[in-house]
């Protein structure tokens, strides 16, 4: 399978798994603020889908939004020096991403367990 079968097959699985959460794709049309004739285009694959849809459509689905933005720009990016040192600073991005998002839903969760059990809250938090 080439790259662009491969990533139309996947925009077509996003606006899928997307619209599925939000009824259709009409609706999702709406909420993306493009017309629904834009959706239906990006499905067939007879219209690129921009990474702004893509990586909001990634958010509705459940997905990481970041991690589909930076994959698509990597993609769309045809000279190979600059895609390497995409893939290399992108990759950074992502992992610090990954960790401050990870770090950011532990203590929201030690805060809502403590309102909810009564519990003291933990003035110090250990992330082994």
């Amino acid at each position: 399978m080439s790259n662009e079968s491969n990533d139309q097959a996947r925009v077509k699985s996003l606006i899928d798994e997307a619209a599925a959460r939000v009824g259709d794709k009409k609706a999702l049309a709406k909420l993306l603020k493009y017309s629904p004739g834009n959706v239906y285009d990006w499905s067939k694959g007879t219209r690129a889908c921009p990474v702004q849809a893509q990586a909001l459509m990634a958010d509705i689905a459940g997905l990481s939004a970041q991690e589909v933005a930076c994959y698509v720009v990597i993609q769309q990016e045809k000279n190979p020096e600059r895609k390497a040192r995409l893939l290399e600073v992108l990759g950074k991005a992502s992992r610090r991403m990954s960790a401050a998002c990870w770090a950011a839903t532990s203590v929201s969760a030690a805060l809502v367990f403590s309102a909810l059990t009564g519990m003291p809250r933990l003035h110090t938090m250990y992330i082994m």
